[in-house]
Parts: C-alpha cells; sequence; structure tokens
C-alpha cells in the first residue's frame, strides 16, 4: 500500500499519495502495537489499555474523517 502511494505521487496524484500513505502507516502502527503489546482479537485487556486502544482508533478516525471530507471535493 505504501509503495502504491508512492507511485501515486510520482504520477501527481497528490490525493491518492496522502491517502495511501495514511492509510498504510495506520495498517504499520496497528501491526507494530498488536507485536509489541499481544493485544489480540480474543486476548483479555485491562481497562486502561482498552482505553489506551480505543484513543489510538479514535486518533486514526480523524484522518479518516478528513480524508472523506476532501474526496467530497475531489
Amino acid at each position: 500500500m505504501f509503495v502504491g502511494a508512492m507511485w501515486d505521487f510520482r504520477a501527481h496524484d497528490h490525493f491518492g499519495g496522502v491517502t495511501g500513505t495514511i492509510y498504510a502507516m495506520f495498517w504499520l502502527s496497528f501491526a507494530l502495537l498488536h507485536q509489541l503489546t499481544g493485544i489480540g482479537v480474543n486476548s483479555t485487556m485491562s481497562a486502561g489499555a482498552a482505553d489506551a486502544f480505543a484513543a489510538y482508533l479514535i486518533m486514526w478516525a480523524l484522518p479518516t474523517l478528513f480524508v472523506a471530507v476532501a474526496a467530497w471535493f475531489v
């Protein structure tokens, strides 16, 4: 996904490049978070870890909202 986003930049498609880079970094950070903390689909999290994970997902929801609004005008 990241390589495809870089190809979009090369083709002067800045919206596709920014969008692809944002979502590539989301999946990279999600995988890193999963590997470092051991948070899995079926794992039980403490209340603090669940709150931190919710904040992480909300943090990534904001760029998604901005991209969705920007896509309306493209």
